[in-house]
Formats: C-alpha cells, structure tokens, sequence
C-alpha cells in the first residue's frame, strides 16, 4: 500500500512541487494515470489492484486541483489514463491476468507527443474496444 503510493502520488507530488518552482511558462507536464479507476468492480474479478486504483484515484484528484497551479504559471497539465497498454508486461501475461483488449503503444505514444509538440492539454481515459463475440 505505502509503497504504491509512494510512487503514484507522493513521487508526483514532489516531482510537480519542483517543476513548479523551475519550469518556465509554456511548459507542459504529462501525467499517466490508468483507467483501471473506472472500471466496475466486477470488471476485473480475477485481478487484486484496489491498492493501485486507490492511487490511481488520488493521483486523479490530485492532478484536477494541481492544474490551477499549473495553469496559474501559464503551464499545462495532462492527465491521460489508459487501460491496458499492449507491452510485454500485458502481451505476455498469463491467461488468468490477461486483458481481453489492449491499447496500442503506438497509439498511446501519438497521443502524447501530438499534446506536447502542439501543446494541447489532455484529459482522457483511453481504453481499447473489447473484440466482438462470434456466435
């Protein structure tokens, strides 16, 4: 528990308290959070991630009060959540943990350079479409 959150939201707590002291107007901060916050709970009945969706939570509300700060130093703040993300951690898993859809890096990633390079702020959950049963 402690150490999720040490990472998820006090990790970007004092990453933000220093960039807010250093980074120059027109900068532009990117936080990743995940979607797994929607998510019913009956969704997932095989995975145990409520300490990590707790963070997750947080990291949330966190992000939607710190962006007053940040916009007050004329500095962006995106949030983008995704599902599943197809990585190795998430392609290779077992079937027991496997996600029935997965978020293509190459999307994700274009999203994220597209927000930066055209400074555009995002807030966004981004899950992929589940496959369509045949029968």
């Amino acid at each position: 528990w402690k150490a999720t959150f040490d990472v998820y939201v006090t990790g970007f707590f004092f990453c933000f308290k220093e960039l807010m002291q250093t980074m120059e107007p027109g900068g532009h901060i990117l936080a990743l959070s995940s979607a797994v916050t929607r998510f019913p709970e009956n969704a997932l009945p095989l995975l145990h991630v409520g300490h990590y969706a707790a963070a997750k939570s947080a990291l949330n509300e966190f992000i939607r009060w710190a962006r007053r700060e940040a916009h007050d130093r004329r500095i962006l703040l995106s949030r983008v959540a995704p599902g599943s993300v197809d990585s190795p951690f998430h392609r290779n898993a077992p079937a027991w943990r496997k996600p029935p859809a997965l978020v293509p890096l190459n999307e994700l990633s274009a999203l994220i350079a597209n927000a930066v390079f055209e400074a555009n702020e995002l807030d966004l959950e981004l899950v992929a479409p589940l496959p369509i049963a045949n029968g």
